[in-house]
């Protein structure tokens, strides 16, 4: 049997190659293109939940404080002491 010659060798690498790419494309990015595709929308429907959620809480939170500004002011003052006691450095 000959041995076969360079460019037969630089041919079937050439296929080889290509072959290799092709299934790489087929196998393992497309599927994980899709799965990227599918998680981006899976985020964006989660970002635009947190975000009328966001925006409800922050609206009862200002109809709170405005039916209650003594009280408002009252739980704000207190939080402000109980974090600068704290966060004071201890001596």
């Amino acid at each position: 049997m000959e041995a076969p010659s360079l460019d037969a060798i630089k041919t079937d690498a050439q296929a080889f190659g290509r072959e290799a790419l092709d299934s790489a494309r087929k196998n393992l990015i497309e599927p994980g293109m899709q799965a990227a595709r599918e998680a981006r929308d899976v985020m964006s429907v989660q970002y635009d939940r947190a975000e009328e959620n966001f925006a409800e809480q922050r609206d009862r939170a200002a109809a709170w404080i405005s039916a209650n500004p003594f009280t408002a002011v009252g739980i704000a003052l207190g939080a402000g002491l109980v974090l600068t006691a704290l966060l004071k450095p201890s001596r």
